[in-house]
């Protein structure tokens, strides 16, 4: 049996910012030309246009969750889903 979730290494405070937040499951679209991509809050994964879909905070789009870390955390976020 592995480590419980609450120590997972991608754990660095994001409750402070993330938990009950409202989230879209989107496709990432390029916000300019030079801003071809972000990363996930939690395992830093390349989200870009490639990415198949992933998640982002409805009001505030700087916050982004590749599908693996939404997951393996959206009980513990609480998280409503758009």
């Amino acid at each position: 049996m592995g480590k419980p979730l609450s120590e997972d290494w991608r754990l660095t405070d994001q409750e402070d910012y993330l938990k009950r937040r409202t989230l879209l499951h989107t496709h990432y679209i390029q916000p300019s030309p030079n801003w071809d991509h972000d990363h996930c809050v939690f395992c830093w994964g390349k989200i870009d246009e490639k990415t198949h879909s992933s998640y982002v905070v409805e009001d505030d789009a700087r916050f982004w969750i590749c599908e693996e870390c939404y997951e393996d955390f959206k009980e513990m976020f609480e998280w409503t889903v758009k």
